[in-house]
């Protein structure tokens, strides 16, 4: 399941959504996960971050190899270990 947070973050002219996401088929656990919206053309999920419920085990994957504002990349991270370890 997915959920998309609002309200969307801007970033160097740039939009992005953040889905809270749980996996059950492949993997158990739940996560964040970025994706570049727009301007038009989106550039797909940027960053995810996931907790996996059968080790407790925190992983960061990064799908890009553009350069990142550091401010977003410390804003994900931030909100993302907030939010993971509050479930």
């Amino acid at each position: 399941m997915s959920l998309a947070q609002a309200p969307r973050w801007e970033y160097d002219g740039r939009y992005y959504l953040v889905w809270k996401v749980t996996d059950v088929s492949e993997r158990d656990g739940y996560g964040w996960e970025l994706e570049d919206v727009g301007p038009s053309p989106g550039r797909g999920i940027m960053f995810e971050i996931f907790k996996d419920d059968a080790n407790d085990e925190f992983t960061f994957t990064a799908f890009t190899d553009r350069p990142m504002p550091f401010e977003l990349v410390h804003r994900f991270l931030t909100e993302a270990a907030r939010g993971i370890s509050e479930q």
